[in-house]
């Protein structure tokens, strides 16, 4: 008898996953939010979302325009004006960066074709590097290396 009650509410959630339009699960426009890591100052990195849609994937680099590859497709994240602040301890050959500024979405294909969106990012970035023989640092040896990417904002498809 309890094998049956079991079975018969798995077929029962089965129906009702089946009758019930995707639609509903997930809304078509509302705030996302994205966090992006990154340890290479050229290379790719991991980004995550979540909100409207979840997902994660890889975030190409770019000067002013990234793209962000899911599974589903991608779209391009335009961040031209962040505004950043830079120090470094010549002591210590370690440096911290700081910013914000705004981005858009858009230019998606496959899943995230009509993709778009804008808000507000902000970065926090370390770098750490080596020193050169006579103990001033090397800034073309770097040792660490982390950039750390928060936004949010609204999106619609």
């Amino acid at each position: 008898m309890r094998a049956r009650n079991i079975v018969g509410a798995v077929l029962l959630g089965a129906v009702i996953a089946v009758s019930v339009p995707a639609s509903a699960f997930a809304a078509t426009s509302g705030t996302e939010h994205f966090k992006l890591v990154f340890t290479s100052q050229t290379g790719s990195g991991s980004i995550f979302a979540g909100g409207v849609f979840t997902a994660g994937g890889t975030d190409y680099q770019g000067n002013k325009v990234d793209e962000a590859v899911f599974p589903g497709g991608t779209f391009k994240i335009h961040h031209g004006a962040i505004h950043t602040t830079f120090k470094f301890n010549q002591k210590t050959c370690r440096g911290e960066l700081k910013g914000s500024g705004p981005y858009t979405l858009g230019n998606g294909y496959g899943d995230y074709a009509k993709i778009k969106g804008s808000g507000t990012a902000r970065v926090q970035g370390f770098i750490a590097t080596g020193r050169n023989a006579n103990g001033t640092c090397n800034f073309r040896d770097t040792s660490a290396y982390a950039l750390f990417v928060t936004a949010s904002g609204p999106v619609a498809f």
